[in-house]
């Protein structure tokens, strides 16, 4: 999984400073727990989740609703990240 969500974030390449980087750079490191957890339905949902907002409308400038997700998605993520290397739960 984390080899496919790597190739789209290669090839969508937003810049740095875009809130979409920081989006695909947590679609990969939820890729890779579930390579490790593949059957995590949590995981997987936050993955299909920094995934479509990866793809809706890359060629668009960001914008406020970008920021917005990006720091929804940073904490969820993070915890969620947490809690699957803990063993908690379905993450």
């Amino acid at each position: 999984m984390e080899v496919a969500v790597s190739s789209l974030v290669d090839e969508l390449a937003y810049p740095v400073d875009d809130p979409r980087h920081v989006i695909g750079l947590l679609g990969l490191q939820i890729a890779s727990a579930v390579d490790e957890a593949p059957a995590s339905v949590t995981l997987i949902r936050e993955l299909r989740l920094c995934l479509s907002h990866l793809s809706d409308q890359p060629n668009e400038p960001p914008g406020a609703v970008d920021e917005i997700r990006s720091n929804y998605l940073k904490r969820r993520a993070l915890l969620l990240l947490d809690r699957s290397r803990e063993g908690v739960g379905d993450a």
